[in-house]
């Protein structure tokens, strides 16, 4: 079954910013990340992430690899079951809401860091 799906935030922004260019459900991928929750606010961390794109249109996940990210202070999985993704000018939103407190109401700004082509 194709994964892509153009309507679907999370895979249109792993195709369209050439993280994978098959029907692969499952990549990792180098990015910069900018997290802002309700008491931090961390900038441009270049973090391994993981993403997991299921055979439904609807649904995708996605999660850090690196513990460069303070669990305790930012969000570091996400689903876009409970979460609100968008793709947009070849970076992937997240916002959401965090049970923790001193997380609370976030935004996260993924941008994937590709590597030069070959030749």
């Amino acid at each position: 079954m194709l994964t892509y799906h153009p309507d679907n935030p999370l895979s249109a922004f792993i195709h369209q910013s050439g993280i994978i260019t098959d029907d692969s459900r499952i990549c990792q991928f180098a990015a910069r990340v900018t997290i802002t929750t309700a008491s931090h606010i961390l900038q441009e961390a270049e973090v391994q992430v993981s993403a997991t794109m299921d055979a439904s249109r609807d649904f995708g996940r996605l999660g850090f690899l690196q513990a460069r990210v303070d669990p305790l202070r930012y969000p570091t999985d996400f689903d876009a079951r409970w979460q609100r993704f968008r793709h947009a000018d070849g970076h992937l939103h997240i916002t959401g809401t965090h049970p923790k407190k001193m997380i609370g109401r976030y935004t996260v700004t993924i941008t994937p860091i590709l590597s030069a082509p070959k030749h």
